[in-house]
């Protein structure tokens, strides 16, 4: 009787310790897929801005070009309408 009882605790311990790793494996994968969430999010963010930088970069390129082809010429003659626009604003 006293080999079962010993046997039985050990059984109860094991189950015990696989419910506890079962918990935490369960805990790891609930984790997992919020970090998996995150990133998609972070990923599509810095996407995001890198077209926004991208973008940026190619408006500086084109003022850098104007701003090349003025060089000599009178502030009437490089101010385009659209400027004149926006400076009335």
């Amino acid at each position: 009787v006293k080999d079962i009882g010993l046997q039985l605790s050990e059984l109860q311990a094991a189950f015990d310790d696989y419910k506890n790793k079962y918990a935490l494996q369960q805990k790891l994968v609930g984790d997992l897929e919020v970090a998996e969430a995150k990133l998609a999010e972070v990923t599509q963010e810095r996407d995001t801005l890198l077209a926004t930088v991208q973008g940026l970069e190619d408006r500086v390129r084109v003022l850098e070009d104007k701003l090349k082809e003025s060089e000599g010429k009178s502030a009437e003659d490089v101010v385009t309408e659209e400027e004149r626009a926006v400076d009335r604003a």
